[in-house]
């Protein structure tokens, strides 16, 4: 009988656990993110590389306009790891580590302007890295592209979504 009950109440348990879901960025999504930075680079002029990259900082899709200089490449995957990872764009983060947070670029983070991270429902889904002008610059276009998925690149307070699964 004491079985029974510790089985009926483990499975209890089991089918009231919750398990949040969130949002993630496709292939398809981040050639829109590309396409729009893309489009603010060439009305611009500014011959740039820009990395798409996933919640955790793994790209999904690179571009290296005519002109941009090979070096770009690195540099434009960095910033779109680094935003991803930080959930805060890298303008934000060079400025915090120019102000006495060294320990930001000891940790082979790159705290250059141009990497913004994308939100959506709350969850950091990705992020977009730009490299090839100012660090103003770079981070103009990569709103640009954040703004192709979400209007604004500030992580809303929405609570998590959950789905739950009975046992």
């Amino acid at each position: 009988m004491a079985r029974l009950r510790a089985a009926l109440a483990l499975a209890a348990t089991a089918s009231a656990l919750v398990i949040p879901t969130q949002p993630v960025l496709t292939r398809y999504a981040a050639g829109k993110v590309l396409e729009a930075a893309e489009l603010k680079a060439k009305d611009e002029d500014w011959p740039v590389t820009i990395c798409v990259c996933d919640g955790g900082g793994v790209p999904l899709c690179l571009a290296r306009l005519d002109g941009a200089f090979p070096a770009s490449v690195t540099l434009a995957t960095e910033k779109a790891r680094t935003a991803a990872q930080f959930r805060k764009p890298t303008l934000d983060l060079e400025s915090a580590a120019n102000d006495k947070r060294p320990a930001l670029i000891a940790s082979g983070f790159t705290v250059l302007g141009g990497g913004e991270p994308i939100f959506v429902d709350g969850y950091c889904v990705g992020a977009v890295g730009v490299s090839g002008v100012l660090p103003t610059e770079d981070a103009e276009v990569a709103k640009a592209g954040a703004a192709a998925i979400c209007p604004t690149t500030a992580p809303p307070d929405v609570p998590a979504k959950a789905v739950a699964f009975e046992a």
